[in-house]
């Protein structure tokens, strides 16, 4: 049809502008209905016959679909499948409801993440859980491959793919050596990654930022995409503290460029060796002997120790950030006490016996601190130090203590997304002056 357009318009004049006008409208009308009519087609095109067997009536042909969807994923699932209360699973209103929530309303994607919680607290397996996600992936992958960005407002279709250019944007790294499975382990970063988003779309103040009805995954798109530029500030930074946990307190003495100074004042953590064996028994710690899951296992004991499995059952608040040093068999995670522990750590709870868990001061002092997003892995970390280290070899004032320990600190939830997500790279450091003094002595 545009083709046909073309050659009709080489025949008008320069006189008949409003002709020509009208006839690339109606060329660009028909090519938009021959790919729409493309796309309807889209989910038959590996069993064309599919279309035969369509019911006439809307209701049963809407259940039709429904049902074939189900039982195609059921079918990826390499384990049988139990029966699941999820075959009656409702793809027209989830679809919407995903649909709505990708425009702004957050009410939705409340919703959808309600539906999450709710089969959660029945009692059912991992497995259950993963089809349910699994189910609205499905839903997601279901967009035309031309949508464009520019049609976010008008189109579900672009609006579904501009969701898959976000879920590749925030899926954490894959950094395991070996993998039995990458297909799968790919499709558990995105169930991640998705559940990840819904939390950022059913936030309210998503939608009052959204800038003269821009569709909330487009405002996520273009906020995912910045964070790709790797720039970051201190005021950005400070925005991404969680609310409501205690910190360490620091002063920034210098800012350099990509790095800052600062003084910590003291305060005290409880920590554990992420690399060495430690009881599985639930009475003295929440962790998991499995020695593929060590951060997961760490955290644990932190966590059993914090809310409560202590010899005196005291249950502490929250506080931020989690800290990793060492490499290793040395390797250690913290997690920093309440405040009203920073004085004297003596005074805090003791850990259970056999826990792992062991109580520690923090000087504070000095330190170089570069400050990140996203998911902190490990070759980001890596490349974060080196970042460090080469920038403080050439400061002019300052260095790096000598054999001074680099610590990763992450403050946020696993599920919070990667352009709200803040991490820091430090090390100690001590002034020019002051490190001669150290190394003659």
């Amino acid at each position: 049809a545009v083709t046909m357009a073309a050659e009709k318009l080489r025949n008008y004049s320069s006189t008949d502008t409003l002709k020509m006008i009208n006839l690339s409208c109606i060329a660009l009308v028909l090519a938009y209905c021959i790919v729409q009519v493309s796309c309807f087609a889209a989910p038959f095109r590996h069993d064309p016959l599919a279309l035969r067997h369509l019911p006439t009536s809307a209701t049963s042909r809407m259940n039709t679909i429904t049902q074939m969807s189900s039982e195609e994923a059921i079918e990826t699932i390499d384990s049988p499948a139990p029966e699941l209360p999820l075959l009656s699973f409702n793809k027209t209103h989830t679809a919407k409801l995903l649909d709505d929530a990708l425009r702004y309303n957050s009410s939705a994607a409340k919703e959808l993440l309600s539906n999450l919680d709710t089969i959660r607290s029945n009692n059912v397996t991992q497995a259950e859980i993963e089809q349910y996600v699994n189910h609205l992936l499905d839903i997601v992958n279901d967009y035309a491959w031309w949508s464009v960005r520019a049609l976010r407002r008008f189109s579900r279709r672009a609006r579904r793919a501009s969701l898959v250019r976000v879920l590749h944007l925030s899926m954490p790294v894959d950094e395991t050596q070996e993998s039995n499975d990458p297909k799968a382990d790919e499709q558990r970063r995105k169930r991640r990654s998705l559940v990840v988003l819904l939390r950022a779309l059913a936030d309210d103040e998503l939608k009052e930022s959204s800038y003269r009805g821009m569709p909330a995954i487009a405002l996520l798109e273009k906020t995912a995409r910045r964070e790709q530029r790797d720039i970051y500030t201190s005021q950005d930074m400070a925005t991404r503290l969680p609310e409501g946990l205690e910190t360490p307190q620091y002063s920034v003495i210098c800012d350099r460029a990509g790095y800052e100074i600062r003084n910590y004042k003291p305060f005290s953590v409880c920590s554990v060796a992420m690399n060495k064996p430690r009881p599985a028994d639930s009475s003295n710690t929440d962790a998991k002997t499995n020695p593929q899951l060590a951060g997961a296992s760490s955290f644990g004991a932190l966590a059993g120790y914090l809310f409560g499995k202590n010899q005196e059952s005291t249950a502490m608040k929250m506080t931020t950030p989690v800290l990793k040093t060492g490499e290793g068999d040395d390797s250690q995670m913290s997690f920093v006490l309440p405040s009203e522990f920073w004085n004297e750590v003596e005074s805090a709870p003791k850990p259970l016996d056999k826990s792992g868990v062991i109580l520690e001061m923090n000087d504070g002092g000095d330190y170089a601190v570069v400050m990140f997003g996203g998911f902190a892995g490990k070759n980001d970390v890596e490349e974060r130090k080196k970042q460090l280290l080469e920038s403080l070899s050439k400061d002019s004032e300052w260095n790096a203590e000598p054999n001074a320990t680099v610590t990763l600190a992450q403050y946020n939830d696993p599920f919070t997304p990667p352009w709200k997500r803040r991490n820091e790279v430090s090390i100690k450091v001590v002034r020019k002056a002051e490190k001669e003094i150290v190394e003659s002595s």
